[in-house]
């Protein structure tokens, strides 16, 4: 994070090791309508993420947003604009993918409609995303549905 303070972009801010708190969650979303998340590429990173979206959920409201930007594999956001510059920086996060994707991509990652079981999988993660939403009900509609379409079968 030190870089991207040094190279201009000022907003960043790292917590202390890669649990992101509810605390944190609540301070940041004080502050930002949208923030930004960014992880390795790798499958800790992408394990990190799902972390993170946990504790987002339980704090976020509408209005509110997020998105995710996962790094090529062996970079950091330092190592990131040392090696491509601070506008490249800011495309990236630019083109990060919304909350909304994110969650849509983790349910139905190994999802096969035509097949009842994985249809049953793809909805116990929807649900336990879906429980996890406390404070932004219009959010959790639009997810539900979203969710819905997504997996082909009415989740109650």
């Amino acid at each position: 994070m030190i870089n991207l303070h040094q190279a201009g972009d000022e907003r960043a801010v790292a917590s202390m090791g890669t649990a992101l708190t509810n605390m944190q969650a609540r301070r940041l979303l004080v502050h930002a309508d949208t923030i930004v998340f960014a992880f390795d590429g790798d499958a800790p990173g992408r394990k990190a993420a799902l972390v993170a979206v946990a504790v987002l959920l339980d704090e976020m409201k509408d209005g509110k947003s997020a998105k995710f930007l996962f790094l090529p594999n062996e970079e950091d956001p330092d190592s990131f604009v040392r090696a491509h510059w601070l506008d490249a920086w800011r495309d990236a996060v630019e083109q990060a993918s919304p909350l909304s994707a994110f969650l849509a991509d983790y349910v139905a990652h190994g999802l096969d409609r035509g097949v009842p079981e994985s249809q049953v999988k793809a909805a116990e993660k929807a649900k336990a995303i879906l429980a996890r939403i406390q404070h932004a009900q219009i959010f959790e509609r639009a997810m539900k549905a979203k969710f819905e379409e997504l997996i082909g079968v009415r989740l109650e």
